[in-house]
């Protein structure tokens, strides 16, 4: 690996930390766009998120196209195939599509016709075998195809996008987590697990701190640390957020 990619490496290090440290999707995502074109030339950006009740993907963000607010996977050009093996995917549109199938595409596809896209590089993103959603960079008729380095800075941010817009669609579907899930999910300690399930159980913070015989401001001190790992800033959110029992 040359130096030159390990300098990328370290300013996309930087990048994985601002993905889990900006709590809102929109402002995470504006970051990504503006840093990932620090590594690769492209046109137009847009992240979709998946709505499964209706088997669609909403727009979350998108960059230099006005891209419509809801699309179904073909809309999007995606390849069927690839998002239903359910795992994070990486890939240029035209590593599967024949050339001359491509070249129709590029003018046929409502996408690609009414913004002049030529090329697209795709980042499927799912959790647990779940569609979460995905990222398209385009480029312009005229342009040059992506190329595989592109591919290989994007392969190293999936997974952590995956799992943190896994948490925005789990909460736009309104499905709650376990404490199971949390737990595993959000990396809660053996303490943390046992203050929320007092939480959950409506005991209050003295209620707590008698049944687990350790002072309120070590109780207060673990629920700080859980609203932050979930993401909250309250029991209502809380509640709205884990179920109450298994």
């Amino acid at each position: 690996m040359g130096e030159s990619w390990h300098g990328k490496l370290a300013v996309v290090s930087d990048l994985i930390y601002k993905v889990y440290a900006i709590h809102n999707v929109s402002d995470m995502t504006s970051r990504l766009f503006e840093s990932l074109r620090m590594f690769i030339e492209y046109d137009a950006a847009d992240l979709y998120l998946y709505d499964e009740l209706n088997k669609e993907y909403v727009l979350s963000n998108s960059l230099h196209y006005h891209a419509k607010g809801k699309r179904t996977a073909r809309e999007l050009g995606l390849n069927i195939d690839i998002l239903d093996k359910n795992t994070n995917i990486v890939y240029r549109e035209s590593d599967y599509q024949k050339e001359d199938l491509f070249e129709q595409k590029r003018y046929i596809h409502t996408l690609y016709k009414e913004n002049q896209f030529q090329f697209a590089l795709h980042v499927i993103l799912s959790y647990e075998d779940k569609r979460v959603g995905v990222i398209n960079l385009y480029r312009y008729i005229g342009n040059q195809d992506f190329e595989y380095d592109d591919m290989a800075i994007c392969n190293v941010l999936k997974e952590h996008l995956a799992l943190r817009l896994s948490v925005e669609v789990q909460e736009q579907s309104g499905v709650k987590y376990t404490v199971s899930e949390v737990v595993n999910r959000f990396n809660l300690t053996p303490r943390e697990t046992q203050v929320l399930k007092n939480m959950l159980a409506g005991k209050d913070n003295y209620q707590i701190s008698d049944e687990m015989m350790i002072s309120i401001f070590t109780i207060k001190k673990h629920i700080m640390n859980i609203y932050r790992k979930l993401e909250i800033s309250s029991r209502t959110q809380l509640f709205k957020k884990v179920k109450e029992f298994e």
